[in-house]
């Protein structure tokens, strides 16, 4: 039998001998005009609504908080267990005009009058059963008293009552944890294309430590600013944007559309790395640490997919411009030629190489941030680091395995070799770095460069 909520009907103080309302009489008198206080099973009558605040239909109590009928009470409910998911083709609006009792139309086929039907979008409906105030909680409380009556049996009275253990949800398979952790690395690689595309530019960049210290990332800028306009860039403005800094010992002033890479790549990284869950359960000193150990590799990692992507060999960015730009004159030519002809195309030919895919590379980067053996972290940060870091490589080797069969492990292995060439490739950049700070003129800053390319 149902249970509605019992509500209170309003009575006037000023009268004390008020009389009761028709409904009130009708739910409480018998037949035989004699007043009835209790029902059969010995619980008092509730009140019931006449009208569903869903559907407009006759209503058959409170289900959810909200007077209801049993059509929208069993809708609602479904729905809201079975974490159904439905799509309108008319951009929700489908009750916007359903007001009570409908219009009447006369068929003249059938020679009958009919009244509007409820509207069929399913959507709407689950909208409209939200909008009205169904409480899910209250599924959750039905669901629990439930479990808990059935919990427990009696055999007969002065028996023993037997309980029985209750029935939970049994785990993910290996096959679906590793489906949900591709997932969400697809979804934050979204995340992080949006955030390098987009058109927030800035001028000023933090140091690595002012970076890690705000636990909010900013990836989600990408959505809020939208994408960079005038990408790709025009040959005029590449042109503008080469030409050398007319003012000599200042900052050189770039065109509003065009980003400085080297900084907004590193940021990019860090940025990313804090939407990590095991990230925020490190110290501020680990974090920093674990920073400047990865982020140049996972950002080297990172540029050299998107060479892949688009089939090429050379270092190009998303706005057009490659790195074949003439160079800072205080530069000498021999180091730049090293640093782009050679030790930065390490990681574009090696994923050339190996056929590097959109899944592996995701898992790899991963396995890459959370790098457990980065120098001066704590024990209880290399902990925290090898467990996340075993998760994604157990699912980069069930990958594999699904993938490449009986080739699943050497194709595992190859994939990991990638870390030694990028580690690699990073000690060669700092060691190229150090020379070329040799030449920096003092006024160009390069804070968080500067952290990232620090020899550990």
């Amino acid at each position: 039998m149902l249970e509605f909520d019992q509500i209170d009907l309003p009575s006037s103080s000023n009268t004390p001998s008020s009389t009761p309302s028709p409904a009130l009489t009708e739910f409480t008198s018998s037949p035989g005009g004699k007043s009835k206080s209790l029902r059969k099973s010995g619980k008092p009558y509730q009140f019931v609504p006449s009208a569903c605040q869903v559907c407009y239909g006759k209503a058959t109590g409170h289900h959810y908080d909200v007077a209801s009928c049993n059509g929208c009470k069993s809708f609602f409910r479904r729905v809201t267990i079975e974490k159904l998911q439905y799509k309108c083709s008319v951009g929700m609006k489908c009750y916007e005009d359903f007001k009570p009792g409908g219009k009447s139309i006369y068929s003249s086929k059938m020679k009958q009058l009919f009244v509007d039907q409820i509207p069929k979008c399913r959507a709407c409906r689950y909208k409209r059963c939200v909008e009205t105030g169904m409480n899910p909680l209250g599924i959750q409380s039905e669901l629990r008293k439930m479990s808990e009556s059935s919990s427990m049996e009696e055999t007969g009275s002065g028996k023993e009552i037997v309980i029985l253990p209750r029935i939970v949800e049994p785990p993910k398979s290996i096959e679906a944890q590793v489906a949900d952790l591709i997932k969400h690395l697809v979804h934050l690689d979204l995340k992080t294309n949006a955030f390098r595309d987009c058109s927030y530019n800035p001028v000023d960049f933090p140091t690595l430590k002012q970076a890690i210290k705000e636990d909010v990332s900013i990836i989600g800028f990408g959505d809020r600013f939208g994408p960079m306009p005038g990408w790709p860039l025009s040959p005029e403005t590449i042109e503008e944007a080469r030409k050398p800094n007319p003012i000599p010992g200042t900052r050189k002033i770039l065109p509003p559309n065009v980003k400085r890479w080297v900084m907004y790549d590193l940021l990019t990284i860090v940025e990313m790395a804090k939407t990590f869950d095991f990230f925020t359960k490190l110290s501020e000193n680990d974090r920093y640490y674990l920073c400047r150990d990865t982020t140049l590799m996972v950002s080297n990692l990172t540029r050299a997919f998107f060479c892949v992507e688009n089939k090429t060999d050379q270092l190009i960015r998303s706005d057009g411009q490659t790195t074949l730009a003439p160079p800072p004159k205080w530069i000498p030519k021999e180091y730049m030629d090293k640093l782009i002809f050679d030790i930065m195309k390490r990681a574009i030919k090696t994923l050339i190489r190996m056929k590097c895919t959109k899944i592996e590379f995701l898992l790899l980067r991963a396995i890459l941030l959370c790098n457990a053996a980065a120098p001066d972290i704590s024990n209880t940060a290399r902990t925290i680091l090898s467990t996340e870091r075993a998760k994604y490589t157990v699912a980069l080797l069930n990958y594999t395995m699904a993938n490449h069969g009986p080739e699943g492990p050497g194709r595992f292995a190859e994939i990991l070799n990638v870390i030694d060439v990028l580690e690699r490739q990073q000690k060669d950049q700092r060691d190229v770095n150090v020379y070329i700070c040799l030449y920096r003129p003092k006024h160009v800053k390069l804070p968080l460069l500067d952290d990232v390319m620090m020899i550990c």
